[in-house]
């Protein structure tokens, strides 16, 4: 019986199968070779760099473990370079995953200093690359990725966005007692696509422009756009702003803020344009034991009599912005920026139904006053700010 023999080049190709997770039998089908002890016998051999045996010679060199020959190891590194090179031509847009996956395949068997003279890379540039592919399944990077996934939002149609920026998410770690720095949450959520769409500030330009808002305010003006308050419903602002959704249909929401915790304290929503909704709005409001100021802007439903005689029972001082001055009342306005741009802009306002509507601005507001760290606040909701404050007087 003629004993079949085979080549290096099988005998290697066996063996880096079987390091990729081929099974023997596998291997045995694929390269057509009779008994499967025989790739058993090639791997221990290779594992054990018994290099002569992969590649035997006649005569004492055989029995030798001294005088282990240079040729067989020169070949598997040929071998190997062969693979690689392969590999790059595949892989058309080369980035640092798949030379990182070529160096951890073959590390074992050829030198870090070879494989990256192969790749071209630089050491440097290597241990860079490792550093960062090590701290992607860090229990931080895990961590804020799980913060980030909690704090989605998702709209009528199953679409989803981010809505916390890096500053509160840091502010977040920081409280569950993570000492880390805002700089690296911000490259750790921008690694993962976790980053939220933030607006640009506008930003005034020209030296006319600045001098306009320098300018005296009006008397009617009691806030002089001091927006801080040293007790509750010492200072109020309101305003109502207009959803259109559906076939070109509206909803009007109006709202009170405290400025002393930013706290909604009252709103109302309607679907018409009325004195009676900043009406409702403002009867839900409390008896004011000290006097306050309420401030709004101009227009027809605040500076009714109507208005006015309610607002005088509630022991509260009117006070107005001047036209076209929405800046004046900024602490409302972003509040309508925010509620927009986090649930109502996400939405398809063609799909978006009336029930859906109201739905999210009693979320967004509970939520608000409940959970929503503001940076005013030093990142503590408005009902958690008020609780501290009453806490210490207390003390």
């Amino acid at each position: 019986m003629i004993k079949k023999k085979y080549s290096l080049e099988i005998k290697l190709k066996a063996v880096l199968a079987f390091q990729e997770g081929a099974h023997y039998h596998t291997i045995q089908q694929r390269l057509g070779i009779k008994n499967f002890s025989q790739i058993y016998r090639w791997v221990k051999w290779f594992q054990t760099k018994q290099w002569d045996r992969l590649q035997p010679k006649r005569g004492p060199q055989y029995t030798n473990p001294k005088n282990i020959p240079d040729q067989p190891k020169e070949k598997t590194y040929l071998l190997i370079k062969q693979e690689i090179q392969k590999i790059l031509k595949l892989k058309a847009p080369l980035n640092k995953k798949v030379f990182l996956t070529i160096i951890k395949k073959y590390q074992q068997i050829v030198p870090l200093k070879q494989l990256r003279k192969w790749l071209g890379l630089t050491k440097t540039t290597y241990y860079r690359w490792l550093k960062a592919a090590t701290s992607s399944s860090s229990p931080l990077t895990i961590q804020i990725q799980q913060i980030c996934l909690q704090n989605k939002y998702y709209n009528s149609l199953g679409q989803s966005r981010f809505i916390w920026v890096y500053r509160k998410v840091h502010a977040f770690l920081v409280s569950q007692g993570v000492k880390v720095n805002a700089k690296t949450v911000y490259n750790k959520m921008k690694a993962l696509k976790s980053l939220c769409q933030t607006k640009k500030n506008r930003y005034i330009k020209t030296i006319h422009q600045q001098a306009y808002y320098r300018r005296p305010l009006s008397t009617t003006n009691l806030l002089k756009n001091n927006f801080t308050a040293s007790q509750p419903a010492q200072k109020l602002c309101a305003d109502f702003t207009c959803f259109i959704y559906g076939q070109h249909q509206r909803l009007y929401l109006s709202i009170i803020m405290d400025l002393y915790n930013r706290e909604i304290v009252a709103y109302q929503w309607a679907e018409q344009q009325t004195n009676s909704l900043v009406l409702k709005t403002l009867q839900q409001l409390p008896y004011c034991t000290q006097p306050g100021i309420f401030h709004s802007d101009q227009g027809s439903q605040y500076t009714s009599l109507e208005f006015q005689t309610v607002l005088t029972s509630k022991n509260l001082m009117p006070s107005f912005s001047e036209k076209g001055e929405p800046s004046q009342n900024a602490c409302v306005e972003a509040f309508f920026s925010n509620l927009k741009c986090e649930t109502f802009y996400l939405e398809k306002k063609k799909f978006c139904t009336k029930n859906r509507l109201i739905n999210l601005i009693d979320t967004f507001i509970q939520h608000y006053n409940q959970s929503r760290q503001l940076s005013f606040l030093n990142y503590v909701s408005p009902l958690q700010y008020k609780q501290i404050k009453q806490q210490a007087l207390n003390r």
